[in-house]
């Protein structure tokens, strides 16, 4: 039987009882949320990129195919800031 107040009533025991819920289910969202090293590690070399995607499925070979074409048209552009 709940613990009763003088006056009839539960008191805070039922608020105490929702706020240790609501923290324990905070909690567990926190916990369970992914971490950047449950990821693929981040890569700034445009090529690395699409290979780890193609790798993990996210895109198709014929998407990879021109995504490389691409990338490696661009290494040759007179314009790339990086040659």
């Amino acid at each position: 039987m709940p613990m009763m107040t003088p006056e009839g009533g539960m008191g805070l025991g039922w608020a105490v009882g929702a706020a240790v819920a609501v923290l324990a289910v905070l909690a567990l969202a926190h916990f369970k949320r992914p971490k950047p090293a449950d990821h693929a590690r981040v890569s700034t070399d445009p090529l690395t990129t699409v290979r780890e995607r193609f790798a993990r499925g996210e895109i198709t070979q014929d998407q990879f195919d021109e995504m490389v074409d691409r990338l490696l048209e661009t290494e040759d552009h007179p314009h790339n800031p990086s040659l």
